[in-house]
């Protein structure tokens, strides 16, 4: 019996344990398989029913992947249905019996305008009377009426009627003269009828406890010019707060306990507070500054806000607005003493809370707290082939770029070697308007599992930091960006830890693009690079951006990325100093390029062309290409594969 299989009693926020001792020694072991990093974990998505007396959740195995149910107090499987390659993206309960599974597939779509692109679709399993239904079957178009597309525009919402009962809401597309208006559609009796129907402009709505529609948000894509519209009911909706963001606009993020008032995201650069709007007087005020930049946490079936999370350097910090609530919390907190501990879900009545817990004696895995017990209970390892002493040592650090701005970092550190003259893997977020996050990082993990240090810089333009941090990347993409990560390297090495001389970088998508500049744009630092899912020429994937907005100049994401980029159009010839493709005669070192074929973020031609130009200039260039994958590395064969070759390639070049 090991320490995490052991039944745990929270008591004065003491852990205590069941099984062996907590100073019994680990004998040392040899490194998890490469694969076990690779597979999609082993248990995923984990929520628990609202009365918190079942937790789906989804289990990949040998034999594929699987939708399970299980008792929380037994664990017992109470159903199980293959769900082979489909990439599900979230499960949501609508009742005890009835659960909704959202998945996206890669697919054109005849009569649509635009390019291959990832379409979320959302289908309800029936417990009680073994029954899987589509959502968003197709109106029939009746009488010159409108006609829907059967894919989610937003996250199925689910309410309660006065009797109780569940009724589903579910945001889709009908076209009225061939232009999409987003609409609520009611799947409640198993057919698909329209709730409310906004414009071409409507981006969401809101809705009350009672299931009436108190809220709308309307954004002219052109100028963006967005519009925050509020009311007792559809009928009485009014303007309370309007404003201009190029790059995007407010968000509905949940009701106050009273269901009286709406927090509202504004999700502006110069702005990004959170607003709480009056629906009955329109008034319109400010989120404490202390909650206004964390995540907002929702109760799963009413939607009211219950508390809010942050993510800092080491942890994510959580403040609940109920008092025996953040009590609880403290106490879990002091139970799983050395673990990061976060919420991954809760039940309705708030008994039952299943945590993420990583690091020390747990390992990574999921447990079961049940707060009227006092009692929590191991659930299981997320990645099954992945024990505590497979876990390397992992670290926040701060260091000061060039120009002196300081610049976050995490750090792993390989097991049972001294930290000193390690070999390094600079490994880059993608985005670049992302993050890393504290906690279980596959990628890096593994990495380390071979005898690597790897460094993780959230440089400027990195998410999550601040909008200074955030803004400061805007005109430095391939510049200022670029050496942050070589900053990072210097910083180490000063201290002695790595080794300048057995530096590789690698990474996805930003991070892809990052590793080809690393040796294309820069030169010296790093002795290979191998780039997953990574943009190349940006002029031509500026071209595909707009593209993909059927061809429209002003949107969101192609203004967006023209600031990142810090150019004025997609012919600006600044473009070609920051294109990887274009300096291919720079390249001194080995590459290795892998990318998805499915991918419709980043399209494989992207690769191609480096690999093209590479070979023109007669470099070395390995191209490997993942049939099915698309690109976020959505499938354990090809996560498994690019691990595999990636790692392979980087233990040539750069030998551990």
């Amino acid at each position: 019996m090991t320490l995490r299989a052991a039944i745990w009693g929270l008591v004065l926020g003491v852990l205590y344990f069941a099984g062996p001792g907590q100073g019994e020694t680990v004998p040392a072991s040899a490194p998890a398989p490469l694969s076990a990093y690779g597979q999609l974990p082993s248990l995923s998505q984990a929520v628990l029913s609202p009365s918190g007396a079942r937790v789906a959740l989804l289990v990949q195995s040998e034999k594929g992947g699987f939708l399970q149910t299980r008792d929380v107090a037994t664990h017992a499987l109470l159903s199980q249905t293959a769900i082979g390659t489909h990439k599900v993206r979230n499960l949501i309960w609508e009742d005890e019996d009835h659960l909704i599974i959202v998945a996206s597939v890669t697919a054109d779509v005849i009569g649509l305008v635009g390019p291959r692109r990832e379409y979320s679709l959302g289908t309800e399993v029936d417990f009680v009377h073994h029954k899987v239904r589509p959502l968003l079957n197709r109106l029939e178009e009746r009488s010159g009426g409108p006609i829907s597309m059967n894919t989610l525009l937003g996250m199925p919402m689910v309410w309660r009627q006065a009797d109780g009962k569940p009724r589903l809401v579910v945001p889709g597309t009908t076209f009225v003269d061939r232009r999409g208006v987003l609409t609520l559609f009611d799947d409640g009796e198993f057919r698909t009828t329209a709730l409310v129907q906004g414009h071409a402009d409507t981006r969401s709505f809101a809705i009350s406890l009672s299931g009436e529609i108190i809220g709308r948000i309307d954004y002219e894509t052109a100028s963006g010019t967005w519009k925050i519209l509020a009311g007792p009911d559809k009928g009485h909706l009014k303007p309370v707060q309007t404003g201009t963001n190029p790059f995007g606009y407010p968000s509905f993020e949940g009701l106050s306990p009273d269901g009286t008032h709406l927090y509202v995201r504004i999700n502006q650069l110069n702005d990004p507070a959170l607003r709480i709007v009056d629906v009955a007087t329109g008034d319109v005020t400010d989120a404490p500054v202390a909650r206004a930049g964390g995540r907002i946490i929702v109760d799963p079936v009413t939607r009211v806000v219950i508390g809010f999370a942050r993510s800092g350097g080491a942890d994510v910090s959580y403040d609940f607005l109920d008092p025996s609530d953040r009590t609880l919390w403290t106490a879990i907190g002091k139970a799983f003493s050395g673990a990061s501990v976060k919420l991954e879900s809760i039940s309705a009545d708030r008994s039952k809370l299943l945590v993420e817990l990583f690091g020390g004696e747990w390992g990574y895995s999921y447990a079961v707290v049940d707060r009227r017990t006092a009692r929590a209970t191991f659930f299981g390892d997320i990645y099954s082939g992945i024990g505590p002493t497979d876990i390397a040592e992992w670290k926040v650090l701060h260091y000061k770029a060039s120009d002196g701005m300081e610049i976050p970092a995490y750090l792993t550190l390989p097991r049972g070697r001294e930290p000193k003259a390690l070999p390094l893997i600079v490994l880059p977020h993608g985005g670049p308007f992302s993050r890393d996050q504290p906690g279980f990082d596959w990628w890096s993990q593994a990495l380390a599992s071979r005898g690597y240090a790897v460094l993780q810089p959230q440089f400027r333009g990195s998410d999550g930091f601040g909008r200074a941090h955030l803004t400061a990347g805007f005109g430095e993409y391939g510049r200022r960006m670029q050496t942050d990560l070589s900053d990072g390297v210097a910083e180490l090495a000063r201290q002695g830890l790595i080794d300048p001389a057995r530096v590789a970088i690698t990474g996805a998508s930003y991070g892809g693009y990052a590793s080809l500049a690393g040796v294309m744009l820069q030169s010296g630092v790093y002795r290979c690079a191998a780039a997953i899912a990574a943009p190349s020429d940006m002029r031509v994937h500026l071209a595909y951006l707009r593209d993909e907005h059927n061809g429209e100049d002003r949107t969101p994401a192609t203004r967006f990325w023209r600031e990142f980029l810090g150019v004025t159009s997609d012919s600006d010839p600044k473009l070609d100093a920051i294109s990887p493709a274009r300096h291919a005669d720079r390249a001194s070192v080995p590459i290795l390029l892998i990318h998805g074929r499915d991918d419709t973020v980043v399209p494989i031609g992207q690769s191609r062309r480096m690999e093209a130009a590479l070979r023109t200039a007669d470099k070395a260039v390995t191209l490997v290409e993942l049939n099915g994958e698309d690109h976020w590395l959505s499938r354990t064969e090809t996560r498994q594969r690019m691990l595999a070759a990636s790692v392979g390639f980087l233990e040539t070049c750069n030998p551990p």
